[in-house]
């Protein structure tokens, strides 16, 4: 494998903001890309362990994203048969390959706010708190409401220019819901609030899969071997 840490251009190429040229080194064909302006000293020595490194990184990062898509295509094969025993299997353990691969399953909430502030009634600040999500930063005082925030988001937009039509796409807001669920299914055992349906959602299950050893004395029988 052949790799040039050189662009086809000598200058003008902008990275992270900055203008970079490449400064030639001794070893053939290879350069290192610095600042535009700056003269950098590099002894061979040094030119030759970044670029070894460099080389070394390359290499790892392409073994990396191969590994990364197996990994994905051998994680849905395991949720499908996972799904095909009813969700019960939580890992597979082998003392003779040392490893235990563990499947957690979680299920993750979505909140309707409006349908659980209806639900919830004046125990609602007692069970969520709000965050507002701009994409501009503002302090947010407890006297001030999201929608007041928006409000004059908005208006100085206008002020400046911003056609009306026009201010959502330049202003995006979400809010944030922090749903205390056990305080929730509290009061709703309680029967202090009865909540409407659909303020409580349940996604898609998410699975998390950890992998370890048995044990960490016995050395793994098969590994990858990356540069």
């Amino acid at each position: 494998m052949v790799v040039f840490l050189v662009l086809s251009s000598k200058e003008g190429v902008m990275a992270g903001g900055e203008d970079l040229v490449t400064q030639d080194t001794h070893i053939n064909g290879v350069g290192l890309r610095v600042v535009k302006g700056a003269v950098v000293e590099v002894t061979k020595e040094a030119a030759r362990r970044l670029y070894d490194l460099a080389l070394r990184y390359f290499k790892n990062e392409a073994v990396i994203k191969r590994i990364e898509r197996r990994q994905a295509d051998l994680k849905e094969r395991l949720l499908e048969l996972i799904r095909g025993h009813g969700e019960q299997v939580r890992g597979v353990r082998s003392e003779p390959d040392n490893f235990l691969l563990s499947f957690a399953r979680r299920v993750k909430t979505v909140w309707d706010r409006a349908l659980l502030r209806q639900g919830l009634g004046s125990f609602y600040p007692n069970a969520v708190r709000e965050q507002l999500i701009v994409s501009i930063a503002v302090p947010v005082q407890s006297d001030v409401s999201a929608r007041d925030i928006v409000s004059a988001l908005r208006k100085v937009l206008i002020e400046h220019g911003i056609p009306t039509a026009q201010v959502n796409r330049f202003l995006k807001t979400e809010f944030k819901l922090l749903v205390d669920a056990s305080r929730v299914e509290e009061l709703e055992q309680e029967k202090k609030v009865a909540l409407p349906v659909g303020a409580r959602n349940d996604e898609d299950v998410v699975w998390a899969f950890t992998p370890k050893p048995l044990f960490e004395a016995v050395s793994m029988s098969k590994e990858v071997r990356v540069a």
